[in-house]
């Protein structure tokens, strides 16, 4: 970079790309029968840092969980507006909340 950029990137179209995957054999994958693959969100990079543990699991919590950067994932707008259109038979505000918002949490998760 020079000294006259001050940090902008030397191009006006920056290539995005995907490079946050992990490729396997079958085989190590079926020697490593207790691996698991987990996405890290990281707010100081727009990487998605992967974390693959090889040991067995234990409990986790399996409720929903919000991940940042699936605000940046292609069709994220459309799933949410699709999920929270669905019509909701309660009339009570508070569990059409509660209905919509699990709806939404399995549809992202998908």
């Amino acid at each position: 970079m020079d000294a006259g950029s001050h940090g902008q990137s030397e191009t006006p179209n920056p290539t995005l790309t995907r490079i946050d995957h992990l490729l396997c054999t079958r085989e190590w994958e079926v020697q490593h029968t207790n691996n698991y693959l987990q996405a890290i969100s990281s707010s100081m990079s727009d990487h998605c840092p992967l974390l693959l543990t090889c040991t067995p699991l234990q409990h986790r919590y399996k409720g929903f969980r919000f991940e940042s950067y699936w605000v940046q994932l292609e069709g994220f707008q459309e799933v949410v507006q699709q999920s929270w259109n669905k019509p909701c038979r309660s009339t009570d505000p508070a569990r059409t909340l509660h209905i919509k918002l699990a709806q939404l949490g399995k549809a992202l998760k998908t």
